[in-house]
């Protein structure tokens, strides 16, 4: 999900930047004048309004436009779905009801008046709205990431669960190698989920020891933790090799495999 999103994000910021250029160029070419105040009443709206759009930026105008309502159409569901408590605030960039005020659209089809003809000043402020637009979109690469962990643990936890059950039945009617094996791919799984949660790099092919030592490495468990691990990881692999085990050693495999899984890490 997490790679899906970020290709997403990382195409809609292309197309910002898109627009980012083409908007300063319609707001630089397009000439201002100011009205004449002839009523006679000192008025605080706006006078300085936009002449026509220059020819050779029309076409240029029109696909600004264009690409924008994508990239704001296609953001806004984003920010719904990952960052609702930003929805406002990037709602609030596309479009001011405010006379004097603008939104990224109202810049683009110059369909407002303005205060000011300080022309870096009326692009700081487009360019100004449109970065916090991105910002909010860039956030999410990160909500969807932590969401993402989040799914996998809830999934991994819930397979965990389910195995050590399992091993419970058969350590119960004396499948004691059977049991053994199935806690140790239970407690595998769990070590991999938190590699995962701390972003520890590791291989598919990576069984207990190893991910016991990266996961101590990265200090996410402890010297005492370590050796616990290291010692059901030693039981489990009499379970999946021909050898006496004993119906106490895999009962205790699965009682401590229980435990530890159960503990926030």
């Amino acid at each position: 999900m997490a790679e899906l999103i970020d290709i997403q994000i990382n195409k809609l910021e292309k197309i910002a930047d898109e627009i980012e250029i083409s908007g300063i160029t319609i707001l630089k070419e397009t000439p201002l004048f100011r009205e004449a105040d002839t009523s006679g009443v000192l008025s605080t709206a706006p006078k300085n309004r936009w002449e026509p759009i220059p020819t050779n930026s029309i076409h240029i105008q029109r696909k600004a436009v264009q690409d924008y309502q994508r990239f704001y159409s296609m953001g806004l569901v984003l920010v719904k779905e990952f960052l609702p408590e930003k929805e406002d605030e990037f709602v609030s960039c596309y479009e001011v009801k405010k006379i004097g005020h603008n939104g990224i659209i109202d810049y683009l089809q110059l369909r407002k008046s303005q205060y000011s003809n300080d022309k870096n000043k009326i692009i700081k402020n487009f360019t100004d709205l449109l970065d916090i637009q991105k910002s909010i979109l860039m956030a999410i690469l990160d909500i969807a990431s932590i969401k993402e962990i989040k799914l996998r643990e809830i999934i991994v936890s819930d397979f965990v669960d389910c195995e050590i059950e399992e091993a419970e039945v058969l350590l119960k009617n004396n499948h004691f190698r059977a049991a053994g094996a199935i806690a140790g791919v239970a407690l595998e799984q769990h070590l991999r989920m938190l590699c995962i949660k701390y972003q520890i790099d590791y291989h598919k092919k990576d069984t207990l020891g190893p991910l016991i030592t990266k996961l101590y490495d990265a200090k996410r468990i402890d010297i005492t933790q370590m050796k616990l691990l290291q010692y059901l990881s030693d039981i489990r692999n009499k379970c999946d090799h021909p050898g006496e085990i004993k119906k106490e050693e895999v009962k205790e495999l699965i009682e401590r495999t229980k435990k530890f899984t159960s503990e926030k890490i």
